[in-house]
């Protein structure tokens, strides 16, 4: 059930959505997908728990779209430096 899940999240992804959330007890096959979505894929593995109206627990996948990521990063980025020169910024945008 894993590659299913997996392609159909890419598919998402691919398609421009920026964010896909999941839970899930912490099953294995839950953890496999977790995997494959690692950090370096936009992934975030969570643990959760509540209390009521009865003790459990799980895991949440975050996954967000490494563009979107990248995107935002760099917007912050230009904000928190704008007062630097043209040149200065584009050498550290690239560095």
């Amino acid at each position: 059930m894993v590659e299913p899940i997996r392609s159909l999240i890419s598919r998402a992804m691919d398609e421009g959505v920026d964010l896909v959330v999941l839970a899930d007890p912490g099953r294995p096959p839950f953890s496999r997908l977790g995997e494959f979505f690692d950090k370096d894929r936009g992934g975030e593995m969570l643990n959760w728990s509540t209390l009521q109206p009865h003790p459990i627990e799980g895991r949440i996948l975050k996954i967000t779209s490494i563009h979107s990521f990248l995107s935002l990063r760099v917007c912050s980025f230009r904000k928190r430096y704008s007062n630097y020169p043209g040149d200065k910024m584009k050498q550290l945008i690239i560095h």
